[in-house]
């Protein structure tokens, strides 16, 4: 099976760069996204691909600069000389502790009821988590405490309960990793989901309409006395 090709200029699934420096970062991680999934390594390539999707002021800009015409200029000085082009926008913003608290106060209060929240919510958190780990800011064991402060104090209740019958040798004061916390979650919110979704006891034809059963007297002979 061939490879997944890039998309064309225009295309719903191209990357798009509107020449805001703020969207400089989110254009990357777009464009790397597609790298990835086909299958370009070449720096020169992704260079090319780089200013492909770019509106017509930006290209001319792009272009200007001394590493694009380098053939063998690697992808990520390239792209480090363009963020130099927008003052003030950084490669990789500077998560801190408190970012990662925020979004478990958010999603706290969101709250997690579904299975799609859930990945939501783990999605986000995971992202600046593992840049903080990367960055010696926070342990392990700090981020698995705070993935459980996501939940609501309910929640998070049950979560419990559940895990003295799944981690029955656990003890007290140890966090349960990410991975299981995430699996237990799922558990519980298919639970959830199953519950409020009862199957009908009577199926529902559409356009039925039922009809008028005349109500017929009970003879005299069986009628109690």
């Amino acid at each position: 099976m061939a490879n997944p090709t890039m998309p064309i200029c225009g295309d719903r699934t191209a990357p798009v760069f509107d020449g805001r420096g703020e969207q400089l970062r989110q254009y990357f991680e777009d464009l790397e996204a597609l790298f990835d999934n086909c299958t370009i390594t070449a720096d020169i390539d992704k260079i090319k691909y780089s200013v492909k999707y770019l509106k017509v002021d930006d290209v001319d800009w792009w272009k200007s600069l001394d590493e694009y015409h380098v053939a063998t200029t690697a992808y990520d000085a390239f792209k480090k000389t363009v963020y130099m082009l927008y003052p003030g926008v950084q490669m990789e913003r500077a998560n801190q502790r408190r970012d990662l608290d925020a979004i478990a106060e958010k999603w706290r209060n969101v709250p997690i009821t579904s299975l799609e929240t859930l990945g939501n919510y783990h999605r986000e958190f995971m992202m600046v988590a593992k840049f903080l780990i990367k960055e010696n800011k926070l342990t392990m064991v700090d981020v698995e405490l705070l993935f459980l402060k996501g939940f609501e104090d309910g929640f998070q209740n049950r979560m419990m309960a559940r895990f003295t019958i799944t981690h029955p040798n656990a003890y007290e004061d140890d966090p349960f990793s990410i991975k299981d916390t995430f699996a237990n979650a799922q558990f519980l919110l298919k639970g959830l989901g199953a519950q409020a979704t009862p199957t009908p006891l009577v199926p529902i034809i559409p356009g039925f309409i039922a009809p008028n059963i005349p109500v017929i007297p009970t003879p005299a002979f069986l009628a109690d006395d």
